[in-house]
């Protein structure tokens, strides 16, 4: 039996059944959630002395955390354009905000709320048009 030659050209990315795109998105927020503990556990690090037991296992949770996330991002990669991933870590804005209150009793100012509300605006109408170029994609297929 004679096999085909592959092709080796790079194919565009075809546009994925809504629930299983609905996972990635939910999956990707999951990693950038995940992704955001790793900013947590390297300030507690940082205010340890250093190579202390509490600075290793700090550090190399936030290893872990970073090991982790790489591991995902490169899978949602798989499924949804690198511009739209990428824009998606506008978030990381509010989790840092929340997660300095929460654990190191910083306060969130109104400049503070005001400038991350810009960024995400910003992020939401690139995606509406990426969104609406998607839509388009599909409907001339």
């Amino acid at each position: 039996m004679e096999k085909e030659p592959r092709d080796n050209s790079i194919e565009e990315k075809k546009p994925q059944a809504k629930p299983r795109i609905i996972l990635y998105y939910l999956l990707l927020h999951g990693a950038l959630l995940l992704f955001s503990f790793g900013g947590v556990c390297s300030k507690i690090a940082g205010n340890q002395e250093f190579l202390s037991m509490l600075f290793i296992i700090f550090y190399g949770l936030l290893l872990v955390i970073l090991f982790a996330y790489a591991l995902i991002w490169q899978q949602v990669l798989k499924a949804i354009p690198l511009t739209v991933a990428y824009a998606n870590k506008g978030i990381l804005i509010f989790y840092g905000m929340l997660w300095g209150t929460l654990f190191f009793g910083e306060k969130i100012r109104p400049r503070m709320l005001i400038g991350a509300l810009i960024v995400l605006v910003g992020v939401f109408f690139f995606l509406k048009d990426e969104w609406a170029k998607e839509k388009g994609k599909e409907e001339a297929a």
